[in-house]
């Protein structure tokens, strides 16, 4: 077991990179974002980061007890927040339209756990506040009424975004090319970058007919799974700032998590199914 934990960590020295300085010096040439710090690539087949693949990637850095690389990774998200007012599906110039699940509390919380670095949850809770407003902006956010007819918010995946997508353009034109008027395209181009912005991309789950893709219809749809994130980002933000002190954002967001969890058991479970 020994031998093969000591193979698995010195894959981490061929995952990780650094970006180029001329990238650094001449941004509007490079797709490629200039991040703050080094990078670690979710897999060779890939130059730029992820935000979804760095949960997990984090989470191997913490096993490995790489706590440094592992802040690095929040460190480059929370840059990529602070540029574009989300954390980005990628660090490419193309993502800037659409982030992925809200997993950046899930990785302070748990850097917390592993370091106990205090500062560390001080320094970040404003941006998790600002990630936190982003996933609960008008556009992400949709009310549905229970049978009881009292009505739950919760979150929708939305991506600002009506043209082809910059990385599969030729595809996308391809796909729309079946809507006869632009409007229609526009519609279908929000709809294909939003199911990007899942990472089920794609699945016959976003589509009205399971046949064929243009029925693409994700920004109507409110997913228990991403409401899941959205509710434990709630509670991480609530225990994170209950280390530092800050009790008035705490119990707001304790209270905001108790308050998804009786939605959730009114509109996504079903007792007699058990599900």
């Amino acid at each position: 077991m020994r031998a093969w934990a000591l193979e698995v960590h010195v894959l981490w020295k061929k995952l990780s990179r650094k970006v180029s300085s001329t990238v650094h010096d001449h941004p509007k040439l490079h797709t490629l974002l200039p991040l703050l710090g080094p990078v670690m690539i979710p897999s060779s087949r890939f130059r730029e980061v992820y935000y979804w693949d760095s949960y997990w990637v984090i989470k191997g850095s913490l096993a490995s007890k790489m706590y440094k690389a592992a802040k690095a990774i929040v460190t480059n998200l929370i840059s990529l927040l602070d540029a574009y007012g989300h954390v980005q599906k990628g660090a490419r110039a193309y993502y800037a339209s659409r982030s992925q699940l809200s997993l950046l509390s899930a990785m302070v919380y748990k850097i917390y756990i592993q370091t106990s670095d205090v500062e560390l949850v001080r320094k970040y809770i404003s941006p998790l506040l600002k990630e936190y407003q982003f996933w609960n902006s008008e556009i992400h956010t949709g009310i549905i009424r229970d049978a009881e007819q009292g009505n739950h918010s919760f979150n929708r995946y939305y991506a600002m975004w009506k043209k082809p997508r910059l990385e599969t353009s030729t595809v996308d034109r391809e796909f729309a090319s079946k809507f006869l008027n632009v409007s229609e395209k526009q519609l279908f181009y929000r709809e294909l970058a939003s199911a990007a912005e899942s990472r089920w991309d794609f699945s016959t789950r976003w589509m009205g007919n399971s046949f064929e893709f243009t029925t693409l219809s994700i920004t109507t749809i409110l997913p228990v799974d991403l409401n899941i994130f959205i509710l434990m980002m709630e509670l991480d933000i609530a225990l994170l700032a209950k280390v530092v002190g800050a009790n008035t954002i705490a119990e707001d967001f304790l209270k905001a998590f108790q308050t998804r969890q009786k939605a959730f058991n009114s509109v996504f479970w079903n007792e007699n199914m058990g599900q």
